[in-house]
């Protein structure tokens, strides 16, 4: 991977990570805090929604800024990685691949979380703590991911 396409990667991971936990944690403590605690099936809706918003608005604008980058010159990466490559190009379908990829995942930990703790939901400075955390590193990875995918050559086709 040239130094070029390794720099905007990290840039796309930072950006998408710090933004969104910022935005996570401002959104989760203006929507909830006149409430001491959020049951966990109003986590379990809300991880519906958060996780579609957050994959739409890391992707959308990482798959733009990434190439409005190589048509300015950064060159894609050198090798093709298949399984990277074989996920769609085009934004609204890997923006609805990560979507449900994420939810599942984020669900499934819900889930385990509140079951091997026996807690019924979560209060107000843990969930804010928590969206912070999660939204924050799904954003860097979900920023690294789409940057390396659109990085990524043409399949070749034979």
């Amino acid at each position: 991977m040239g130094k070029e396409a390794l720099k905007h990667i990290k840039v796309q991971m930072l950006a998408s990570g710090i933004s969104n936990a910022m935005l996570n944690a401002f959104f989760t403590w203006l929507m909830n805090r006149q409430m001491a605690f959020t049951p966990g099936s109003a986590v379990a809706v809300d991880t519906f929604f958060t996780t579609g918003f957050v994959s739409c608005l890391v992707t959308f604008p990482t798959a733009y800024f990434t190439h409005k980058a190589t048509q300015a010159g950064l060159p894609l990466m050198e090798k093709e990685n298949k399984l990277v490559n074989s996920l769609p190009r085009k934004s609204v379908l890997l923006w609805l691949l990560m979507w449900l990829f994420f939810l599942v995942l984020f669900e499934i930990l819900l889930i385990l979380v509140l079951k091997l703790a026996e807690l019924e939901g979560l209060s107000f400075l843990p969930l804010v703590m928590a969206k912070f955390v999660v939204y924050g590193l799904m954003g860097s990875f979900l920023g690294a991911f789409v940057a390396f995918r659109q990085l990524q050559p043409e399949k070749a086709t034979n």
